[in-house]
């Protein structure tokens, strides 16, 4: 976590609008960060990270899928042309 609060500190410095940490799905951690970034926080929503009230509540500004739901609409195609 102190790094990722150093590198939060540079992207403001560089003029960032958001700063997100890759795979970040502790809530505490995530909560530690959000209080100290002068940034809004950006998660995805993996690992523990369920419902997305949860998350807002912790004080994240923008909440990412990433690639899982274009992953699950692929496995459930691959599911149904095995099918046929």
């Amino acid at each position: 976590m102190p790094e990722a609060k150093e590198r939060e500190a540079a992207f403001a410095d560089s003029g960032a609008d958001g700063f997100f940490v890759p795979g970040l799905t502790d809530t505490a951690l995530i909560s530690s960060l959000v209080e100290a970034a002068t940034l809004p926080v950006n998660v995805m929503m993996m690992g523990n990270l369920k419902l997305i009230d949860q998350v807002a509540a912790l004080g994240v500004c923008r909440i990412s899928f990433g690639p899982a739901p274009f992953l699950a609409a692929l496995a459930d195609m691959e599911m149904r042309l095995k099918e046929i």
